[in-house]
């Protein structure tokens, strides 16, 4: 409980965030970053079943972030192993299973947030005497009372976090991925990954 909540606290210190950050340019930095040869696409693909899973660490931006990770996936063998499966940090990409990547790349992002917004009405109605109101949706959807919003937001000094796994055919599939504004450097946006590889490994 108190990891979530340290967690759920990181991500407001981060400020704003956006998630699945997988377009062409995306996957090319992100191919670039980590010295790929075969190509990362955005296709769906499974958590690998194998054990131990081999990881790639790629946390680029901060040389103590990188070691935390290390120290993390210590601590995870010795005490989730041998429930959900051990991790072992590999030097090598060809080597790995699954990768993690971090790093800052550009002074901002311009990323659009999507909204869609829904108009809500009242209707009165007396229940043991009481006069009420209650609120519902009016879901006419394809009219005025549905309305969908585009804004662009500028992320300044973005890190990018990346999961990625081997795919069948050699190639990387992204399976998660999200874009921060890093407000300072007091923050430990390792937690996002390893929270990530967490939950993968306690449900396949």
């Amino acid at each position: 409980m108190k990891k979530v909540l340290f967690i759920n606290c990181i991500l407001l210190i981060f400020g704003l965030s956006v998630f699945g950050q997988k377009t062409n340019s995306d996957l090319k930095q992100l191919q670039k970053e980590i010295g790929s040869s075969a190509p990362i696409t955005a296709n769906d693909v499974s958590f690998p079943a194998s054990k131990p899973i081999k990881i790639f660490l790629a946390i680029k931006h901060n040389k103590n972030s990188a070691k935390d990770f290390v120290n993390w996936a210590a601590k995870w063998n010795q005490e989730n192993a041998a429930k959900y499966g051990e991790l072992q940090i590999v030097d090598k990409l060809e080597d790995a299973d699954i990768a993690a990547v971090q790093f800052q790349y550009g002074a901002t992002r311009v990323v659009r947030e999507e909204a869609i917004k829904l108009k809500v009405g009242t209707v009165q109605r007396d229940d043991d005497n009481i006069n009420k109101k209650d609120k519902f949706v009016l879901n006419s959807i394809g009219n005025s009372n549905v309305r969908a919003e585009s804004s662009a937001v500028n992320l300044k000094l973005p890190l990018y976090s990346y999961l990625i796994v081997r795919d069948q055919n050699s190639s990387w599939a992204v399976d998660y991925s999200r874009v921060d504004e890093r407000l300072n450097n007091k923050i430990f946006p390792e937690l996002l990954l390893q929270s990530a590889i967490e939950d993968r490994l306690k449900n396949r």
